[in-house]
Parts: C-alpha cells; structure tokens; sequence
C-alpha cells in the first residue's frame, strides 16, 4: 500500500514497536502518527504528525467534516466519538454510516495542563 498523504510535512524517525506498513497509524503513547514507508520490528521508521491522509475507518458510524477522529489501537482503525481513546484528527469530508475510509488532518498532541497551541509555532 502507498502512503496517501499530501502537503507538506516533517517526517519524524521512530523505532518500529512492531512491523509497520505504509498508512499505518502508529501510537507511541502521546506520539501518533502515520507511517510512510514500511518497516520491521526494531528498525527505523518515518512518520509523519501533520498532513492530510486518507485513512481505514470501521464501519457502523457516521462521521462529518470537521468531527474529531479518534484511533482505536484494538482494531487499527478510527473510531467514533470516543474521548476515551487517543484523538488523532479531524474529518476533512464527511464519511457515511458503510464508509471504509475517512480522508483525516492529523492534530498535533494534546496540549499539557497550563500549555497554549501559541506556543507551539
């Protein structure tokens, strides 16, 4: 599978917590990101924390432009309006009840307790 991702973007090298293939989304406790080429076990991999990507999404949910995308480790897959799990972005174009893919704007993590997205730029 070729990553489908567009913009700019600085990818970021990990170590691979596992085999890691292209389009994946990867989560590294607060870190998540989207994997851009494959990788083994213990290798380096690239991922990328901002851009647009198209991504899996489990079937059964609606999702609208602009609704937040969560990512549910036990499936790979985004997930419903769960807080509960971590929050990678947001929903560029709406994604029907049947739809297996959601076109997703990666957010950056969240922010600590006291701390400004100002401060970040």
């Amino acid at each position: 599978m070729t990553t489908k991702g567009r913009g700019p973007s600085s990818p970021i090298n990990v170590t691979a917590p596992e085999a890691l293939t292209s389009n994946q989304v990867v989560n590294l406790g607060s870190l998540v990101g989207v994997v851009i080429g494959d990788a083994a076990s213990g290798a380096q991999a690239a991922i990328a924390t901002e851009g647009v990507f198209s991504l899996a999404k489990n079937t059964g949910f609606v999702l609208g432009q602009g609704d937040p995308v969560y990512f549910d480790t036990g499936t790979d897959q985004r997930a419903e309006n769960n807080p509960a799990l971590p929050m990678i972005g947001y929903a560029l174009e709406d994604a029907a009840s049947g739809a297996t893919s959601v076109t997703v704007r990666l957010a950056p993590p969240a922010q600590p307790v006291g701390g400004s997205a100002l401060n970040n730029f």
